[in-house]
């Protein structure tokens, strides 16, 4: 078995990982922000689930946030306290089981050695994802989520089986519970895990292979879905039951999983006059308070920042006044601007959404590490640094997709990355523009086993040709 027969150096790779953590944590060389404004929320809620066994602030049952988050801090408010050293020490534990299950997953493809230690390098000393294992935020626990479910998909993809999923039956039962729980903890999830099924289901059709054999790929994948629901339909059906009337008075906010927020001052965010706003801006766009106007922004038309300061300062009065509805006048000043936008300059319908795109991908991820700080704000030096730094992990991993799609072996392995990352930046780059470089950080992992994949796949060729000419 693996695991018995590297266990030395998996336990070497956990220790790694908690003393690197532990080591930054506690050297304050950089300055993560612990209570960020979504961690309210979450605190909120856990301290509902503990104290009163029910889901919403004050005792008071509603939908609010996906649970999963909340009933994680629950979980550590119990067996503990709130305290940040009990939140901060399960997430780096958390954390570093991710590296272990990269490890593992480099183990159980062969890798060759060099591969298998500069991957666990990677994992161990990745900043953003220590970072982020520091705060009350839900990217430690998606990212492990995440990453242990894909590793039980494809913890061995060169097994020569013809089964679209190669693993047992109930790795896919225990994968698709995890990727339901990813849902709970980001709904946005939910689309892409969507493509993915699809992807699967085509895929199965696509490939040449006995009516039996196609059969068993079809229970495979309904298998993999059935678990996943198991996880998300009773949720989904508790806010149907609960919380009928939001979806009867068509809440833009309200969606099955649960609100997008329940924020007073994020009330406009997901309206669709303010979503067509945010589409027409180009990176680099900084927005530090919601009801306030964009402090970095590219203007297109004449007096655009008077129209912006004017449409800003009523929706703050709005929404400092109360919780009731904002008039529908301020929210199509919102939309009025984005069509000036748009008629001043077209190339916004393909250049805005381009740019955010890039930005999530070679964005140097400074937010992430000093609080109050951001690339904006940055010296030339450090952006440069840390874009550098990111690159390693973004575009090695994207080449390690590109390679992984044209081998045939790794194909069905680099399509599904290629899906979960091609849907966050379809979902924060175009469908909710609210872009964020903090998004792809979860898919760190991910990217890793990919940049193994490529490595060694050179190694291999590199070996090969060497053989070749000995021969």
């Amino acid at each position: 078995m693996i695991i018995l027969k590297n266990y030395k150096f998996l336990l070497v790779v956990f220790l790694s990982a908690i003393s690197f953590r532990s080591l930054l944590f506690y050297s304050g060389i950089f300055d993560p922000q612990y209570i960020t404004h979504d961690s309210w929320e979450y605190i909120e809620l856990a301290n509902s689930i503990k104290n009163d066994l029910i889901f919403g602030i004050d005792g008071i049952p509603h939908m609010n946030r996906t649970p999963g988050y909340p009933f994680f801090l629950a979980l550590i408010y119990f067996l503990f306290t709130d305290s940040q050293f009990f939140v901060t020490s399960i997430q780096i534990i958390l954390d570093s089981v991710v590296c272990v299950l990269i490890a593992l997953f480099c183990l159980k493809n062969d890798f060759n050695k060099k591969v298998i230690y500069f991957c666990s390098f990677l994992s161990i000393t990745c900043l953003y994802t220590s970072m982020y294992s520091y705060q009350v935020m839900t990217e430690t626990l998606y990212t492990f989520l995440i990453t242990f479910g894909f590793y039980l998909i494809f913890s061995n993809f060169n097994n020569n089986n013809n089964n679209i999923l190669k693993t047992t039956n109930i790795k896919i039962i225990f994968s698709g519970l995890l990727f339901g729980s990813v849902i709970l903890v980001r709904p946005i999830f939910s689309a892409i895990i969507l493509l993915i099924l699809i992807f699967l289901f085509v895929y199965i059709f696509l490939v040449k292979d006995s009516f039996a054999q196609r059969k068993k790929n079809i229970l495979q994948v309904l298998i993999f879905s059935i678990s996943i629901s198991v996880i998300v339909v009773p949720w989904m059906t508790r806010n149907y039951i609960l919380f009928n009337d939001e979806f009867k008075n068509n809440n833009n906010s309200a969606t099955l999983l649960g609100y997008k927020t329940v924020i007073p001052t994020y009330r406009h965010w997901y309206t669709k006059e303010y979503v067509k706003f945010l589409r027409s801006f180009e990176e680099p766009f900084v927005q530090v308070r919601a009801e306030q106007p964009p402090v970095v922004v590219r203007y297109v038309y004449n007096n655009e920042q008077e129209d912006i300061k004017k449409a800003f300062s009523q929706l703050e009065s709005e929404i400092n006044a109360g919780d009731q509805p904002l008039l529908k006048s301020t929210l199509k000043e919102f939309s009025i601007i984005a069509d000036k936008r748009y008629d001043e300059s077209p190339r916004l319908y393909l250049t805005a959404p381009i740019s955010r795109i890039i930005k999530m991908i070679v964005a140097p991820r400074i937010s992430s590490l000093w609080k109050g700080t951001s690339g904006h704000n940055s010296s030339i030096v450090t952006i440069l640094g840390f874009t550098l730094y990111n690159s390693i992990y973004m575009i090695g991993g994207l080449l390690g997709v590109l390679f992984g799609i044209i081998a045939f072996k790794t194909r069905l392995f680099s399509f599904s990355i290629f899906l979960i990352l091609g849907g966050h930046l379809f979902i924060y780059g175009l469908w909710v523009p609210n872009t964020q470089s903090r998004y792809l950080i979860p898919l760190f992992p991910l990217m890793i086993m990919s940049i193994g994949f490529l490595i060694n796949n050179f190694l291999i060729k590199k070996n090969r040709i060497q053989f070749s000419i000995l021969g």
